[in-house]
């Protein structure tokens, strides 16, 4: 039998890593606080996913307690569209999964499958969860990395987590029903002209599903993050078969 002939492949895979989250968050925080509204006794709307991200409690901690040090009254909302069975006990379930829990963070969690509509974007009607629509402010948390669906600039991101996180079942179905694969960078944008967006905190992993890298993101850098950081992270071991080859 002719065998073909036979090449040593090596993969080199990304291992840069940030080695204390919560510490690099709360500096990046406590630098921009001239820039972050955060008044006294406001609710804010801090955001939980329904994605394994690494440091995902240190990260959101850090967050917790830069608002609760400017006074500030923090809870967390299940931002997960449809997930957990679409319903709110499964969406809590899905963050007590991930380690958010009330004792981890020390705020409440309000979870509720109820929505506000803002408006229509384009022929897609913009959904928003009550609790986040009713609070004083809204700080999204979400890894930014390519999207299976959306493949326009602006794929899975702080923008995803506010158009389809935050939207609920309502919102998911809105968005993914649309046909639409280049409408999140469009439709973050309209809700953040609608709502207060403090800011947000993006995420880059590496190729081993650890923290590669934080930013705390003002409002107006929402879109820059978004569509500069899905071209930086190496694709996941746990989420794509394919990597950086060396021959």
């Amino acid at each position: 039998m002719n065998y073909p002939s036979w090449m040593a492949v090596k993969q080199n895979l990304d291992r840069t890593r940030v080695a204390d989250p919560y510490r690099l968050v709360t500096e990046q925080l406590t630098g921009k606080s001239g820039e972050i509204p955060v008044t006294p006794g406001a609710r804010i709307a801090v955001t939980g996913g329904s994605r394994y991200i690494a440091n995902m409690v240190p990260i959101t901690r850090a967050v917790i307690d830069y608002l609760l040090s400017r006074g500030a009254r923090p809870f967390i909302v299940p931002a997960m569209g449809s997930h957990g069975g679409a319903t709110a006990a499964g969406q809590l379930q899905v963050l007590e999964e991930y380690g958010l829990t009330e004792s981890a963070l020390g705020v409440p969690i309000l979870s509720s499958m109820e929505v506000d509509q803002l408006g229509v974007v384009e022929g897609i009607p913009v959904y928003l969860d009550r609790h986040a629509h009713e609070a004083d402010g809204i700080v999204v948390i979400n890894r930014v990395k390519p999207h299976q669906v959306f493949r326009g600039e602006v794929q899975s991101g702080l923008n995803k987590m506010l158009a389809v996180g935050l939207g609920k079942q309502k919102g998911a179905d809105a968005v993914h029903g649309c046909g639409r694969i280049d409408v999140l960078g469009t439709l973050g944008d309209y809700i953040r002209s609608q709502v207060p967006v403090l800011f947000g905190v993006a995420i880059l992993e590496n190729s081993y599903d650890e923290t590669r890298d934080v930013a705390v993101a003002l409002p107006d850098q929402f879109r820059e993050y978004d569509r500069s950081w899905v071209k930086l992270p190496a694709p996941s071991s746990r989420e794509s078969p394919s990597g950086n080859w060396t021959w």
